[in-house]
C-alpha cells in the first residue's frame, strides 16, 4: 500500500513539474505576444497609431485632390462649349459670307 502510494505521489509530482514547465512556456509566449503588441517602436499599437496619424495628415490632401478633379472636369466642359461655339460661329460666318 505504501509502495503504491509512493508511486502515485511520484507520478503526481512529475505531472505537477510538467505542468509548471508548460506554464512557464506559456508565460514566455505571452511575454513575446505582449512585446509585439505594446512595443513603443515596432508594436502593433504603435503601427496603428502611426497609420491613424497618416490618415489624418493625408485626409485633407485627398479631399483637395477630389476638388481639383471636379474643377478640372468643369473647366473641360466649359472649354468644350467655348470651342464648339467658336467652330459653329466660324462655320456660320462662312455660310453667311458666301
Amino acid at each position: 500500500m505504501d509502495k503504491e502510494f509512493n508511486q502515485e505521489f511520484v507520478m503526481m509530482k512529475l505531472k505537477i513539474e510538467t505542468l509548471e514547465e508548460k506554464i512557464d512556456h506559456v508565460n514566455v509566449k505571452l511575454g513575446v505576444i505582449t512585446e509585439h503588441l505594446l512595443n513603443p517602436d515596432q508594436g502593433f499599437v504603435s503601427r496603428v497609431n502611426r497609420n491613424t496619424q497618416f490618415r489624418e495628415d493625408v485626409g485633407p490632401l485627398v479631399k483637395d485632390m477630389y476638388d481639383i478633379r471636379r474643377w478640372k472636369s468643369q473647366v473641360s466642359r466649359v472649354l468644350w462649349i467655348i470651342a464648339t461655339g467658336v467652330i459653329l460661329g466660324l462655320v456660320g460666318l462662312l455660310f453667311i459670307l458666301k
